[in-house]
C-alpha cells in the first residue's frame, strides 16, 4: 500500500491526519445541501483541506502503519520520509502530485495548493449514501365545479335534504344506543366469568406427593462487550496482516470483530466483560504500544 492509503484509512476516523515533515490533511463537517438549479441533494460529508504548517509528528500515521505492515515504528518512520522527499521532488519539477482519493497537490511561485477530491465521502454517518437528483413536481390548476341550481329546483333540493338530514341523525342515535346496550352486556358477562373462576380458583388445592429433585443450572457468561480496537480497514487481508502482528506483539486474546456498520474490518487486542478491565487495558496499550487504539462498547 502507499502512504495516501494508509492516509485515507484514518481519515474516517480523525479529523486530522499529519504527514511529519510535510503538512496536515484537515477534516471538517459540511450539512447536507441542495441545488435550486439542478434539484441535486447532497448528503452530509467531510471537507478536505490542507496545511502545510502542520508539520510536527504526533506518531498517529506512523503507529499505523507498523501496526498495519508489522513493522517497527522506526521503518513506519523512513517509510513516511520516502515517501515525502519523493513528492517534495516532483513539487519543485512542477508537477502534481495525485493522491488517490484524497486531492491533488501543486506548487505555484513557492505557494502550495491543494484540490480536494470528491470520490469518497469521509464521514462515516453518510456512508452508503450517495448525491441524487429529484424531479420538479408540476401541479395542475384545479378548477372547482360548482352545480348549477335553479329557482325552479332549488327549494325541492333543499326540502328533500333537510328530511335526509334528520333521518341519518336519528339513524346514528339509535346504532349508537344499541352498541352501548352491546358493550354493557358484554362487560356483565366478562365480570361473571372471572368471579366463577376465581372461586375454583380459591378452593383448589395442589398436593405433589413425589417432589422431583432440584436441578442445578449453570447459564453461560455473556459474551464481553467491551473491545479495544486496534484499527478498522477497508480490505479484509489488512485485517489478518494487523490481527498477525498483533499475536506476534503477544497480544493471545486479539481477535477479528467482523465488519461494522461501514464496511471496516475491525480488529482489536481483546475483549473485557467490566468497563473497569478495558479502561485499564486501554490505559497501558496507548502509553506502551499505539496512542491511537480506542474503546469499543457493544450496544444492547
Amino acid at each position: 500500500m502507499q502512504l495516501h492509503d494508509y492516509i485515507g484509512d484514518l481519515l474516517y476516523r480523525y479529523d486530522c491526519v499529519v504527514v511529519p515533515a510535510f503538512g496536515a490533511f484537515l477534516t471538517q463537517n459540511q450539512p447536507s445541501k441542495s441545488h435550486d438549479l439542478s434539484h441535486a441533494f447532497y448528503p452530509p460529508s467531510k471537507q478536505l483541506s490542507f496545511n502545510n504548517q502542520l508539520t510536527n509528528n504526533d506518531g498517529l500515521l506512523a503507529n499505523h502503519i507498523a501496526l498495519l505492515e508489522g513493522i517497527p515504528y522506526e521503518n513506519a518512520c523512513q517509510k513516511i520520509t520516502r515517501s515525502v522527499l519523493q513528492w517534495q521532488t516532483d513539487l519543485a519539477r512542477g508537477e502534481t502530485v495525485v493522491l488517490k482519493h484524497i486531492g491533488q497537490l501543486r506548487q505555484t511561485e513557492g505557494a502550495l495548493f491543494f484540490e480536494p477530491s470528491y470520490h469518497i465521502n469521509y464521514l462515516t454517518d453518510s456512508f452508503g449514501l450517495s448525491a441524487i437528483v429529484a424531479k420538479p413536481i408540476i401541479r395542475e390548476e384545479e378548477i372547482a365545479v360548482v352545480p348549477l341550481v335553479t329557482k325552479k329546483t332549488s327549494s325541492s333540493f333543499v326540502k328533500y335534504a333537510a328530511i335526509f338530514v334528520v333521518a341519518l341523525g336519528v339513524s346514528g342515535f339509535y346504532l349508537n344506543h344499541r352498541l352501548q346496550q352491546i358493550n354493557d352486556y358484554n362487560t356483565l358477562v366478562e365480570q361473571n366469568v372471572q368471579n366463577d373462576l376465581n372461586k375454583e380458583i380459591q378452593q383448589a388445592t395442589f398436593v405433589i406427593d413425589n417432589p422431583l429433585p432440584a436441578v442445578t443450572i449453570e447459564v453461560p457468561q455473556e459474551d464481553p462487550k467491551f473491545h479495544i480496537i486496534a484499527g478498522a480497514f477497508r480490505v479484509e487481508s489488512n485485517s489478518l496482516k494487523a490481527l498477525k502482528s498483533l499475536i506476534n506483539l503477544g497480544f493471545d486474546k486479539a481477535e477479528l470483530l467482523g465488519q461494522n456498520s461501514y464496511g471496516l474490518h475491525q480488529v482489536a487486542y481483546g475483549s473485557y466483560h467490566t468497563a473497569e478491565e478495558a479502561r485499564d487495558a486501554l490505559a497501558d496499550i496507548r502509553s506502551i504500544y499505539n496512542p491511537s487504539a480506542w474503546l469499543l462498547i457493544d450496544k444492547e
